[in-house]
């Protein structure tokens, strides 16, 4: 029989187990704004943390696997290849913008 596929979004008592914390620590560190991983609030008084950015943070993600890994790696190609065109379309209108104050009277 397979094993169940592990939640993507765990509860604060769960993380507390994996950080060996307490539930009023991780309560008090994101109250106070100094939790190092992102929180995912469904409701008010519901707080959600991402199973693959704890692992990240505990060093139990292989990047080389790791979805959030991949994504910024895609994101940050998409944006390099952003500013290089960016960068030629303004090398353009420099070249533009030359032409018509030489050619001005």
């Amino acid at each position: 029989m397979a094993e169940p596929e592990e939640p993507e979004l765990l509860t604060i008592a769960e993380v507390a187990k994996v950080l060996r914390m307490s539930t009023d620590s991780i309560y008090q560190a994101i109250k106070e704004g100094t939790f190092p991983i992102p929180v995912f609030r469904p409701s008010p008084r519901r707080i959600l943390i991402s199973r693959v950015m704890l692992n990240r943070h505990v060093g139990l993600t292989d990047p080389a696997v790791d979805p959030a890994v991949l994504v910024s790696e895609a994101r940050r190609r998409d944006l390099e290849a952003r500013i290089a065109s960016t960068e030629r379309e303004l090398a353009r209108l420099r070249d533009e913008l030359a032409a018509l104050v030489r050619d001005s009277p």
